[in-house]
């Protein structure tokens, strides 16, 4: 699989494209990555120096990787950190220049705006391009639980409220809508990730790890998208996901890292040594 991924970038760390492609090449696909920003480190660590990549820049690179005749081999488009709102349009036109060569490149949008505790990290204009230009365009999209609440407008505080949340986002064009980090009020303990299509809505359960593990979000979609495009079905590309990640963060959480223990933890990519199945959910 050919994976064109549109992030962050930084140089020390794990987030944004340095978490995706290195688990998606260990997973064996190639990763054409083309950074949203160039920093230090992330911001969670409280300072960085660094800058956000300009239009400009970024249309050169992927208009350098058209004339490289790559783009017509694109297998799938993941999209994370903008940046900046004048991003988004460009997203968009190269998500649809990919599917001129081949209409069934997977989409998927990773919405990153914010999250619970922390608030959003964005303004309001990039959640705006987020919401009306990506979303739309987008087969999948994978929101925390803060973010999907930004994009359908819905308060969560429910799993049926979080599932009319998932709806209201499926109406707008995804066909599959991943809200991760799902905290509700009688998960002592525990944390969910959930999976909603049209037709049939699924959760895994795992426990909550401590400490604030930056780049989860970001290795999920990857995760998400390798067993989607590897033809697994919805529920066990879901419990296939969370199971990977789950056993990183393990790692990380045991480590006292405050970046993920990517490279220690590295066969639980392959291998996960925690299984966690998706059960379905009455719609």
């Amino acid at each position: 699989m050919n994976v064109l991924s549109i992030q962050s970038w930084v140089s020390y760390g794990y987030v944004g494209n340095e978490v995706a492609k290195f688990a998606l090449q260990r997973l064996g696909h190639e990763v054409w990555s083309v950074p949203t920003v160039l920093y230090s480190n992330h911001p969670g660590h409280g300072s960085f120096r660094g800058r956000v990549v300009s239009s400009d820049e970024l249309a050169d690179l992927v208009e350098g990787l058209e004339e490289c005749g790559v783009l017509r081999c694109c297998d799938s488009v993941i999209s994370g950190y903008l940046g900046k709102e004048q991003v988004a349009p460009l997203v968009n036109d190269i998500v649809k220049r990919v599917r001129r060569y081949n209409q069934n490149v997977l989409y998927c949008c990773d919405p990153v705006m914010g999250h619970e505790g922390r608030g959003l990290f964005v303004n309001e204009e990039v959640c705006q391009a987020v919401t009306q230009v990506l979303v739309p365009e987008a087969d999948v999209i994978t929101p925390n639980m803060l973010e999907l609440e930004v994009l359908s407008g819905c308060e969560i505080n429910s799993l049926n409220q979080c599932i009319e949340a998932c709806s209201a986002v499926c109406e707008m064009g995804p066909r599959i809508v991943v809200c991760t980090s799902l905290s509700l009020p009688n998960q002592d303990g525990e944390i969910a990730t959930l999976m909603y299509t049209e037709d049939e809505a699924w959760m895994v359960v795992t426990p909550r790890l401590d400490g604030e593990l930056f780049g989860a979000g970001d290795l999920f979609s990857a995760l998400l998208v390798a067993a989607l495009m590897g033809d697994m079905p919805g529920k066990e590309a879901l419990g296939r996901a969370v199971s990977c990640v789950f056993g990183v963060l393990d790692a990380t959480s045991r480590s006292g890292r405050n970046e993920l223990a990517l490279i220690d933890a590295q066969e639980c990519l392959i291998a996960p040594p925690y299984q966690f199945n998706a059960q379905p959910l009455n719609l």
